[in-house]
């Protein structure tokens, strides 16, 4: 979704009186604060700034967004919430959850992929503003993370529940957060370092989603040959690790 160029309205605007008005307002405060981005990606606008290019007094921008953290907050959420959108499309219709666990993570790297300075916002990078200040996490745990990386965690979970087995949510969040830095890391890294020369993120991509296909698969066919129990743990799963490390 492209974001509007900046401009000016006049001062001051009228205040929101109904919930749909402060909605409203409340988007044009972000979507002025994604233009400003847009316009100088290494440096967060200030309050003052927005409230000036949308024609509000700052205290009225204050009643939304007390800091300016609060605001970058909030539109990293929206990126995270249209990346999540993306692979949501992407997996529609499949309903094999192998394919949907490759399909879904190959989506979310090609939504970053095409939305570089989004995902630098969301994950990579901090401002040189946010980064002289004392260190802050770039996400809150709010709502919309939580549903993001449920989603993540479905796919993982389906993918183990089709094959008849239920790891523990310990070993679930294990192999979530594993295969979300794997593949995000496709993404990183060529940002990180533009001079080297890297093969297709979408090849890349797939390479790492079908290898922890693969890795998961080998458990769960030790599990099945071997008559392991059903709803192995993070630690079960480390000893298998160390089992395959000790045969190869």
């Amino acid at each position: 979704m492209d974001v509007p160029p900046v401009t000016r309205t006049r001062k001051f605007q009228t205040k929101a009186k109904t919930l749909d008005g402060q909605a409203q307002l409340r988007r044009r405060f972000i979507d002025a604060g994604k233009a400003l981005l847009k316009e100088s990606p290494e440096g967060a606008p200030s309050l003052r700034k927005v409230a000036e290019i949308t024609g509000y007094s700052p205290s009225a921008l204050y009643r939304y967004f007390a800091t300016k953290a609060d605001l970058m907050y909030a539109i990293r959420e929206e990126h995270l919430d249209r990346s999540v959108a993306y692979a949501r499309e992407r997996i529609e219709g499949e309903t094999n959850p192998t394919q949907r666990l490759r399909l879904g993570f190959e989506a979310l790297v090609g939504f970053w992929v095409n939305n570089p300075d989004d995902f630098r916002h969301v994950y990579s990078y901090r401002t040189r503003q946010e980064a002289a200040d004392t260190p802050k996490p770039l996400l809150h745990d709010k709502s919309s993370i939580q549903a993001a990386r449920g989603f993540s965690v479905s796919l993982v979970r389906d993918f183990f529940q089709y094959h008849g087995i239920e790891p523990d949510d310990g070993l679930v969040n294990q192999f979530t957060d594993s295969i979300i830095v794997a593949t995000h890391g496709v993404v990183a890294i060529p940002l990180g370092s533009p001079s080297l020369r890297y093969c297709p993120n979408e090849v890349m991509a797939r390479a790492t989603v079908q290898a922890f296909i693969a890795s998961w698969t080998g458990f769960i066919e030790f599990i099945q040959a071997h008559r392991l129990t059903r709803q192995p743990t993070a630690s079960q799963f480390l000893a298998y690790l160390d089992t395959v490390a000790r045969l190869a």
